[in-house]
């Protein structure tokens, strides 16, 4: 079966025409990691690049191709599915502040004429 999947940390996205290179770093040892470069195509490079940026954490799943360059042969991680790990927060998010976030419900206090 030919398949993998990392998660890890995005150190850098290169997009290119209709593809996207992604440099993913994961943790080899207890003070070591080890840099993954993966390479997606079409919807899946569009969806990485509207909403993934560096530093943030990435679930990469895919195939090993094996391709011929010059008469070199050399293998690629082709990312399939990407997915979202840890916290998803816009730096410029901010909440409404209409909202009372103290609120836990409740009865209201007035009689709204029901039997209990």
């Amino acid at each position: 079966m030919n398949y993998f999947s990392i998660v890890g940390k995005i150190q850098g996205i290169r997009p290119q025409n209709n593809m996207a290179y992604l440099c993913i770093m994961v943790k080899a040892t207890k003070d070591k990691a080890d840099f993954i470069d993966c390479v997606c195509f079409g919807k899946t490079s569009e969806f990485l690049q509207k909403y993934f940026k560096e530093g943030k954490w990435i679930e990469v799943q895919g195939h090993i191709s094996k391709s011929k360059y010059n008469d070199t042969w050399r293998q690629e991680l082709i990312a399939t599915r990407l997915g979202f790990c840890g916290a998803i927060v816009e730096e410029d998010y901010k909440p409404p502040k209409d909202v009372d976030y103290n609120y836990v419900g409740g009865v209201p206090d007035e009689d709204d004429g029901l039997p209990f």
